[in-house]
């Protein structure tokens, strides 16, 4: 298929940006990824096209907070939420001992207020504010704790500074551009978007035509379906009610099922994972 549209010059610049120089795996990787997300949908093809004309916006939609925009920022608004809770924690933690609190409570409340600050910027849409306060965080300078080695309180506290640090990294690579500068990279990356859903699409057709010359079974993962009981999500889960769609944070897309899923007893089916390392034939 890829030798296919290479010699029909569709992919050039698709190829140029994203193959390698020794074989065209990655590009490869991206359709089949792409064309996993597209089947988790009820349409397909519906769903890819919309996809695809977020990258080409008219002056009203850039004056508008675009889907990409809210879904990344919503995660800051989770991720800072989260760092909140931690630091928060960890406060009521470093309290146990006296001198923990001296070293740790003045660097503690200094982290919380500018995850806080973060939390409030992603929740009212302010990207480059969330840009500037997310790319000029350093955690705060603790106190000196003389005494404490291998403590387990001293630990925990370091425990939670180290998760808050590397979710502040994240943010830093998610908002290292400003707005206007994202847009400008959308402008540019637009044009390969729309070649990736051509052979996309390509794809989809040349391997339905091939699920119908074999058996279907050749087809099904054998390790699609698993059972994970006793599972923790967030509160706010308790009210999800079916047919909902959930993004879990380096899991996957799940939906709440509609025939067993009741309150008290939630039951989401994963229609995507993050990572797949089962692939259908691409030959």
């Amino acid at each position: 298929m890829l030798t296919q549209a290479f010699e029909e010059g569709s992919v050039g610049s698709l190829a140029d940006a994203f193959a390698g120089e020794r074989d065209d795996r990655r590009l490869m990787d991206m359709v089949l990824s792409l064309y996993r997300f597209m089947q988790s949908h009820p349409f397909p093809e519906r769903w890819l096209s919309e996809k695809v004309a977020m990258y080409f916006p008219d002056e009203a939609d850039r004056q508008r907070i675009s889907p990409w925009e809210r879904v990344i920022l919503d995660y800051a608004g989770e991720a800072s939420a989260h760092c909140v809770g931690l630091l928060s924690r960890a406060l009521e933690e470093c309290r146990e001992e006296e001198a923990v609190e001296r070293a740790y409570a003045g660097a503690l409340e200094k982290d919380r207020s500018a995850f806080s600050q973060m939390e409030e910027l992603a929740r009212a849409g302010d990207w480059d504010g969330l840009s500037q306060l997310a790319c000029g965080f350093a955690p705060a300078r603790r106190g000196a704790l003389r005494g404490y080695d291998g403590d387990p309180l001293k630990d925990r506290l370091e425990a939670f500074r180290k998760e808050v640090k590397r979710v502040a990294e994240e943010l830093g690579k998610y908002f290292s551009a400003t707005r206007e500068a994202c847009w400008e990279e959308t402008a540019r990356t637009a044009p390969l978007v729309k070649s990736l859903q051509t052979l996309t699409l390509r794809f989809s057709q040349r391997y339905a035509e091939k699920k119908r010359e074999g058996n279907f079974l050749d087809y099904l993962n054998p390790d699609s379906l698993k059972v994970l009981t006793g599972c923790k999500v967030e509160k706010s889960l308790a009210d999800a009610k079916p047919g909902e769609s959930y993004q879990f944070l380096r899991q996957g897309y799940f939906c709440v099922d509609s025939k067993d899923s009741k309150p008290g007893a939630l039951v989401f089916n994963r229609s995507v994972k993050l990572k797949d390392s089962f692939k259908p034939e691409s030959k």
